[in-house]
């Protein structure tokens, strides 16, 4: 599904549409764009309603996790690369039950099958404009 983005209400709707057709059960989500292009903000919209502290960027930290009923990870990939290895030592052990897994500046690929992926890809058209594709790998 493809959104043409032009304001935060705007960016309110594609989280909205993520959350009513993906947020029943765990979700692993990779965020991909350019630096400012809303991939924070739209994570952060995605969660605010579970009474979580609004996201901010991780680019200082590579993993901020948030307790709560959903647990949410947040990783920020910008400073260092990813690895599936990564992944198994770090991030699988923390993760069980209902749970978000965010992820930015990392390929899309499904780490785990029963776990729904999507990839959220923003492009910056313009100072204002956007365009989110967002895509079920799983």
């Amino acid at each position: 599904m493809k959104f043409d983005v032009r304001n935060i209400s705007e960016l309110a709707h594609v989280a909205r549409f993520i959350k009513t057709n993906y947020f029943d059960e765990s979700v692993h989500i990779f965020f991909n764009g350019s630096i400012g292009a809303g991939k924070t903000s739209l994570a952060s919209l995605l969660v605010n309603n579970f009474k979580h502290v609004d996201l901010t960027s991780s680019s200082y930290s590579l993993v901020n996790i948030f307790e709560g009923c959903p647990f949410v990870i947040h990783c920020d990939f910008y400073r260092t690369q990813w690895s599936s290895e990564f992944f198994e030592l770090e991030i699988y052990p923390i993760i069980s039950g209902y749970h978000f897994l965010f992820l930015e500046w990392v390929k899309p690929q499904v780490l785990e099958s029963s776990i729904t992926t999507l990839s959220v890809k923003i492009d910056v058209c313009s100072f204002d404009s956007r365009t989110i594709e967002v895509t079920r790998l799983s």
